[in-house]
């Protein structure tokens, strides 16, 4: 988002960046947790994808599945909070900024059944999904100013998976998703400098994005006690894209101005790799760890656009995911896991408007397990450090942070 007016704008940036993000996206990919098994080990599935979240983590997994299986699981709720030391400096003041939210998070829907030789898989999956709105007030020694804003976010994965054995120590697997991604931001800012001069500004953006992506998994079992796998979804390959954009700026001084656009739009998602081992030196002991990569990837959301033609740029960061399962009594697996998700935002601190964070997280979760049915509950809590650029200042930084936590629940039926 460009600093075309300075107070204005430079309030409206900074909640932009705050509320992006309280989000999992390409910054901070695979953060929540996500799928039948994998959600409760910190999301390490790689090297064991033996349930129906192999649609997304590894699909060669499918091919362990001795019978069509029908799963459900997802999150009761989640709750975030971002809290920014210094967001803003106007009239030489840092302004802190706080900002929080409840929202449910993914859920997944996948139903596979034998064909032969072959497991199919049809899965719709939803990674994103949340909404935020709220309002800001903050004063400085000469200014008053009024930010209200309101951003809504979700995904849908459409796939359907083959995957089949080569032999004993071999599996080999595809999805291919369908993708729509949609995201709507609105920020509406009016600022008072004195008693007769004000200032308004009012955006809106929003962007739909259709397109493919394919997972493609191997899994190689060398022993009964150790697995290992390896996961490669490509790029997001856009099918259609649009975008609008729309803002009308009133400064404090000068003359107004106004864009509305509509046309095309984009939307990207980086090539991204994994490679995960599955360790079990105990009949009831499962140990998993995965180390991904995620390469660069550089777009302009709205091409159209002289307002908001900033390019949107990630760069080639790991990620870890560490697993434990425990089986002391076979119906009530025990599953933890833990997390570290660094930031992918192009850019140093300093840079204007760069704001980036490292997240960490712990998963838990106990299930009970009957021949037909398996179920799972727990939870999870993500916590970060980050560093933002000062909207307002030449290249100021102030730390930042964000918590969230959650419930989450899965449920399987095989038949």
């Amino acid at each position: 988002m460009s600093l075309k007016t300075p107070l204005a704008l430079a309030a409206c940036l900074v909640v932009a960046s705050a509320v992006r993000t309280a989000r999992a996206d390409n910054a901070n990919p695979n953060l929540i947790p996500f799928g039948e098994t994998e959600s409760f080990l910190g999301n390490a599935g790689v090297g064991r994808a033996t349930d129906t979240g192999a649609v997304y983590y590894n699909p060669s997994g499918l091919a362990d599945l001795e019978s069509g299986r029908i799963s459900v699981s997802g999150a009761v709720y989640m709750s975030f909070s971002v809290q920014y030391q210094a967001a803003l400096n106007i009239d030489n003041t840092n302004i802190p900024l706080s900002v929080s939210g409840f929202d449910t998070i993914p859920s997944t829907y996948v139903a596979t059944r034998k064909l032969g030789d072959w497991v199919g898989a049809f899965s719709v999956l939803v990674p994103t999904s949340m909404s935020l709105s709220d309002h800001v007030s903050f004063t400085t020694p000469n200014t008053t100013t009024n930010v209200v804003y309101s951003t809504q976010t979700s995904d849908l994965w459409v796939g359907l998976s083959l995957a089949r054995k080569l032999g004993d120590q071999w599996r080999l697997g595809l999805t291919v998703f369908g993708m729509q991604h949609s995201e709507t931001d609105v920020f509406g800012v009016d600022i008072e400098n004195g008693p007769t001069a004000f200032g308004t500004n009012l955006e809106r953006t929003s962007l739909d994005a259709l397109g493919l992506s394919a997972v493609v998994g191997v899994t190689y079992i060398p022993t009964e006690w150790l697995r290992f796998g390896a996961r490669a979804q490509t790029p997001f390959i856009q099918v259609h894209g649009s975008g609008d954009t729309y803002i009308i700026t009133h400064p404090l001084t000068g003359a107004s101005s106004t864009e509305n656009i509509q046309g095309g739009g984009n939307y990207g998602k980086p090539f991204d790799f994994s490679l995960g081992a599955a360790l079990s030196p105990a009949p009831w002991f499962t140990l998993l760890a995965d180390v991904s990569l995620q390469l660069g990837l550089s777009y302009t959301e709205f091409p159209s656009s002289t307002q908001f033609d900033d390019v949107t740029s990630f760069k080639t960061v790991p990620r870890f995911n560490v697993g434990a399962e425990f089986t002391p009594d076979p119906s009530y697996p025990i599953r933890v896991g833990f997390l570290y998700d660094p930031n992918a935002t192009s850019g140093s601190p300093g840079d204007p408007g760069y704001a980036g964070e490292d997240f960490y997280g712990v998963t838990a979760g106990v299930g009970f397990t009957s021949p037909h049915v398996k179920t799972c509950v727990g939870g999870f809590y993500l916590w970060s450090n980050g560093q933002a650029t000062i909207s307002g200042t030449d290249s100021s930084v102030a730390p930042y942070n964000s918590r969230a936590f959650g419930a989450l629940l899965t449920t399987a039926y095989a038949f």
